[in-house]
């Protein structure tokens, strides 16, 4: 496949980001059923009615000094519930950006062009596997499963670190980046 075809793909996958929301999410929330949408409505009226100065004064000060830290705890928290619990709505939308569809790869997707380069696709090779997902087949289980998997992992890690600080009195709570990208636990200023 030549580099131009490749170059080409990635422009057509990149104007998709434009209309993801409109065409991939909107269409998925209106089909998860009335009681998810309802389940979803009333955590946002219990998150817009919790009231937030009832905070301690160490959350406030560490919001206030870590902010963009503050929203990444947040979005990955909320992802990696999504990714426990609803595995879909993150590979669906995702597998679509890439043009696996549920009748086959898009025209000039990322997808075709990585099925051009193929030529033949094998059975149970990561190309099928991503393309049963799209089709809600047995891709979906298996997508799903590695997602769920790679989640929970995730919070079993996270709560062996929290656990570990909670055991150890000499230090609080508030992570920070320590060497080597490796999360440490800093003692308390105050």
């Amino acid at each position: 496949m030549p580099f131009a075809d490749f170059l080409s793909s990635v422009a057509s996958t990149a104007t998709k980001l434009n209309g993801w929301y409109k065409y991939g999410v909107v269409p998925l929330v209106n089909q998860l059923g009335d009681s998810l949408q309802q389940d979803l409505f009333v955590a946002k009226k219990k998150l817009l009615d919790f009231n937030f100065r009832r905070l301690p004064h160490s959350t406030w000060r560490y919001v206030k000094a870590h902010p963009f830290k503050t929203i990444f705890y947040i979005v990955g928290g909320v992802s990696t519930g999504i990714m426990i619990f609803q595995p879909a709505l993150i590979f669906g939308p995702l597998l679509s950006l890439m043009g696996f569809t549920a009748v086959g790869p898009a025209a000039g997707s990322l997808a075709a062009a990585w099925q051009a380069s193929l030529g033949t696709v094998a059975g149970g090779s990561l190309f099928a596997i991503l393309q049963s997902a799209a089709m809600a087949g047995y891709g979906a289980v298996i997508v799903g499963g590695v997602l769920t998997t790679g989640a929970v992992s995730f919070v079993a890690i996270e709560a062996a670190k929290l656990i570990k600080a909670a055991i150890n009195p000499n230090r609080n709570m508030a992570i920070s980046e320590g060497q080597r990208g490796v999360d440490t636990l800093e003692p308390d200023e105050e």
